[in-house]
């Protein structure tokens, strides 16, 4: 397996700087505990994995999700790229995750609602092609195993 296959697939939409985070995020979250805030920052400045930032002791992904939500919406105020906290910015994250089949990843979206139908529709799509591909190869495999032995 190349070096490539094996690194995790980390897309990181959106990043802020540590000032940023220090005058904007930081204030709006005071209330956060240490470990929390901690998260958030690695998620918002370092681009960390949710799921990565998630594993840290006391952290759950449910809590980090909302304040990292949070944080997005106090700095889309600040720079007037949303007009409110009613309009968050949409975001892709994609990961590698152990034990997806080849070719699959983890994907955490945010977008409107009504994106969805065409999100399920293209992930149905996608996956009814591979399973058509994979009966294909394995037809082939048999196939070909049949003749070796004729």
């Amino acid at each position: 397996m190349s070096d490539q296959a094996r690194r995790p697939v980390r897309r990181v939409v959106r990043r802020i700087s540590p000032e940023v985070f220090e005058r904007i995020v930081k204030p709006r979250l005071q209330r956060l505990d240490p470990a929390r805030m901690e998260a958030v920052r690695c998620v918002m400045v370092d681009g960390m994995r949710w799921v990565e930032a998630a594993a840290m002791p006391g952290v759950a992904l449910s809590a980090l999700s909302k304040a990292v939500a949070k944080g997005w919406r106090a700095v889309d105020e600040s720079t007037g790229a949303a007009p409110d906290a009613s309009s968050p910015s949409a975001s892709v994250q994609v990961d590698t995750r152990h034990g997806l089949p080849p070719g699959w990843v983890s994907l955490h979206l945010v977008v409107p609602e009504s994106v969805l139908p065409g999100v399920r529709a293209l992930v149905d799509e996608a996956a009814e092609t591979m399973q058509r591909e994979h009966a294909r190869r394995l037809a082939a495999l048999k196939g070909g195993q049949r003749d070796d032995h004729e």
